[in-house]
């Protein structure tokens, strides 16, 4: 029977991940009947439906400027893959439980085989605790099968780039193909969310850190900044810039940098002052009016240093300490109450756990400083996990950021502490029999 329970246990583990593909689509409508309700794939938020509706007239990648009273068209406002992705599945069909469907069986694999990579090397009690986390954590089990935000692809794409990393830094070693895995993830991502790029390369410089073939970091690096060229060019062939940003950055980055950005956040979503005409700034094109909500945003933050301090701190207890909801578009009492309340108790436990993950990384840095025993294992999560983990948070905090822009975090938290903390009640369980 002890030979047989390895194969039984994965022969469970592949019925398992096969009904969670079945039934992804399942949850995705569930998602969709409940929170959406959109009819077509050319109604998705944030300019990405727009994009899709152009690009199938044969318009090209465009579509409108993001605040009202402006007719300018913009050109490099979005990344590519939510826009292409989504134009894909209109090419077939254009509803938008097509899509929803669509990105659920193609994304929930990328989270099927990060959850197949870290089972390995977690116990199966500690495994399928975290599992059972993840799939009840109410805003996780929303946002993964939401199509309009780029936070709803990157839950799966970081995920798996976690469970690599993470995998790395236990083993010494990626598993066969987990290399050229990991470099096309970390592309996808940047063409995913462009402020995505600090996390990018923070995989980068871990991969440096954790793997002994320094090659694999330099293909990821090399990979990663082709990326990055040719975004650039075909920025520069649409637009006339050369650059890796796009033309909303400056506008998001006003938003959470402007004379009303402390009487909206963090309760009420800065998205409100898309609703809102600029008479101020014009222009001929889409670079013409980002340099000037750029301009406008540093100058701002020079002339009001106090605000921009207030700004900064309130941005910084969103992303590291805050339990509740935030960044709503009604001051109205919101939506699936019953929902949030339990959503606030997972949102403690993932804040626990990353706060503990930090405090048990930073106390083994500071025995290796004092040059006394340390745990090498710790310290290599420590850089799998923390290096991306800020590389991710640093744009949002230039900007603004909102409880669903850490929905990503929440994976590749759990991965760490069942790794961890696993190994720690291992390794004193040993101690206590010996």
């Amino acid at each position: 029977m002890a030979n047989d329970y390895p194969a039984a246990r994965r022969r469970r583990w592949f019925v398992g991940a096969v009904a969670y593909l079945v039934a992804a689509p399942a949850c995705a409508w569930l998602v969709w009947r409940i929170a959406d309700m959109r009819a077509s794939i050319f109604a998705t938020q944030f300019g990405f439906g727009a994009v899709v509706e152009s690009l199938l007239a044969g318009r090209g990648f465009a579509g409108p400027c993001p605040f009202a009273g402006c007719d300018v068209m913009f050109h490099a406002h979005r990344m590519p893959l939510i826009p292409l992705f989504l134009a894909a599945v209109a090419v077939f069909r254009d509803s938008m439980l097509a899509a929803c469907i669509a990105k659920a069986l193609v994304f929930s694999a990328f989270s099927v085989a990060a959850w197949a990579a870290i089972r390995p090397l977690v116990r199966p009690r500690v495994f399928w605790a975290g599992l059972a986390f993840v799939l009840l954590f109410p805003q996780i089990a929303g946002r993964m099968f939401d199509v309009h935000t780029e936070e709803g692809y990157l839950i799966h794409l970081q995920a798996l780039i976690a469970a690599l990393l993470l995998g790395l830094a236990v083993r010494g070693s990626l598993p066969r193909g987990g290399g050229a895995a990991l470099i096309a993830l970390n592309v996808a991502v940047f063409f995913t969310k462009s402020g995505q790029i600090v996390y990018a390369a923070t995989v980068c410089l871990a991969l440096w850190r954790l793997s002994r073939e320094r090659r694999l970091a330099g293909f990821a690096a090399g990979a990663l900044a082709a990326a990055c060229l040719v975004w650039a060019g075909v920025n520069a062939a649409r637009t006339g810039r050369f650059t890796v940003a796009t033309s909303w950055d400056a506008w998001n980055f006003y938003k959470g940098n402007n004379e009303r950005t402390l009487s909206l956040y963090p309760k009420l979503h800065l998205d409100l002052l898309d609703r809102e005409p600029y008479p101020g700034v014009t222009g001929a094109d889409e670079w013409t009016v980002s340099d000037q909500f750029m301009r406008l945003a540093r100058q701002w933050i020079v002339d009001h240093p106090r605000d921009a301090a207030r700004a900064l701190s309130r941005k910084l207890g969103v992303a590291l300490v805050a339990v509740t909801q935030n960044g709503m578009l009604s001051p109205a009492t919101p939506r699936f109450r019953g929902l949030r309340a339990i959503g606030v108790i997972f949102m403690v436990i993932f804040r626990v756990a990353f706060w503990t993950l930090v405090a048990v990384w930073a106390r083994e840095a500071g025995r290796r400083r004092r040059r006394q025993p340390v745990d090498p294992i710790t310290l290599r999560l420590g850089v799998a996990f923390l290096l991306p983990a800020i590389g991710f948070l640093l744009p949002y905090l230039a900007g603004f950021v909102y409880e669903r822009h850490l929905t990503p975090l929440v994976v590749p938290t759990v991965f760490a502490a069942m790794i961890l903390f696993g190994r720690r009640a291992h390794q004193a369980q040993a101690t206590g029999d010996q």
